[in-house]
């Protein structure tokens, strides 16, 4: 049985890579392509048998990449709001939270962040 968390996140890279195919997990360590998506998730206090998961997707490009982050992060959103997924692993939602536009250090970047909740059940044969 795969772990939950490889499963997950493997899950969240193939539906965003249908928006575009560059999509890093956690970290971007030298990216030769913008505008680019990076994600990364937290795991909750359990909530009986349900796992919660915030799930923080930025998009990040340059100035003259305005126009099409925004179409990422609008693809983005359509995808993964009300997304349901389901295996004899496990099974969650995505829920969207909310979307912000945040200032980075260096001014030569832009960042879309976009925030969902997740709610995962394991599901283990017993």
């Amino acid at each position: 049985m795969m772990s939950k968390t490889i499963q997950f996140q493997e899950v969240i890279t193939a539906i965003l890579k249908e928006v575009t195919p560059y999509v890093y997990f956690e970290i971007a360590s030298t990216p030769d392509h913008y505008p680019y998506v990076m994600f990364e998730f937290v795991e909750l206090p359990l909530d009986y048998d349900r796992i919660p998961i915030q799930l923080e997707i930025n998009v990040i490009g340059t100035d003259a990449d305005t126009e099409e982050m925004g179409v990422m992060a609008d693809l983005i959103q359509q995808k993964l709001n009300h997304y349901y997924y389901l295996d004899e692993n496990m099974q969650f939602r995505t829920y969207k939270g909310s979307r912000n536009n945040i200032k980075e250090e260096n001014v030569e970047y832009i960042k879309r962040q976009l925030l969902f909740d997740v709610s995962l059940y394991e599901r283990s044969k017993k």
